[in-house]
């Protein structure tokens, strides 16, 4: 019986897939055993989203990374609980911003000054964007003692984000989950509001100029 070439190969990256997410995952937690079946279907899932091998893993090593720098240091029995790490780096990767890679530049261009960017943003900021001013000001306090760390960077960013959604009018919210709704296909209604909160974030950037603040944007 005569196989198709591209169903081997597709089964072959398949293998590959799961294979070095169960080799990065069991690394990192230190018990070489089999996945159980909730931990295939998390993989499942990621491979339905075409979320690429590269940031699985590094969505993997990051939420062991804050499990590690955290209060409580309990074992991690099950690759769900860095589902939403994996996420998250997802959405940046398709916004073409992969976690703290920093974007390629064309040959000449200059780096861009990220406080610079945030302080010019801060002198003119708009009354109905006010809320934005303490995560301004504390940004360019963390650029001027040195960066600051990739958690502190971490929470600043989850910050502005809810800040940014809470400012956001109706028609905004409307068009964001219209978006959301048309291009998430099947996926569950909790996965169409995470697509349609990223979907509002991005547009209320746009629209209003936000910047981004951490380091690792730019």
């Amino acid at each position: 019986m005569n196989t198709d070439p591209r169903e081997a190969t597709n089964e072959k990256e398949r293998s590959v897939y799961y294979r070095e997410i169960a080799r990065r995952f069991f690394r990192q937690r230190g018990s070489p055993f089999s996945l159980s079946p909730r931990d295939l279907a998390v993989i499942a899932r990621w491979e339905e989203m075409r979320i690429p091998l590269s940031i699985v893993l590094e969505g993997i090593d990051k939420a062991f990374d804050f499990k590690q720098r955290g209060p409580r240091r309990d074992k991690v029995y099950s690759l769900s609980y860095c589902d939403g790490q994996v996420r998250k780096l997802h959405d940046q990767y398709r916004d073409g911003r992969v976690g703290g890679e920093r974007r390629i530049r064309p040959s000449g261009e200059k780096k861009m000054n990220p406080a610079a960017i945030i302080l010019a943003f801060l002198e003119s900021l708009p009354a109905d964007l006010e809320p934005l001013r303490n995560p301004c000001l504390r940004a360019l306090s963390l650029y001027d003692s040195g960066g600051g760390s990739e958690e502190e960077w971490e929470r600043l960013d989850g910050e502005v984000e809810e800040t940014i959604v809470a400012l956001a009018g109706r028609e905004d919210c409307e068009a964001a989950k219209n978006r959301a709704s048309s291009e998430s296909g099947t996926e569950s209604r909790e996965e169409q509001e995470r697509i349609s909160r990223t979907k509002l974030a991005k547009s209320m950037r746009k629209k209003h100029r936000i910047p981004y603040f951490s380091p690792f944007y730019y």
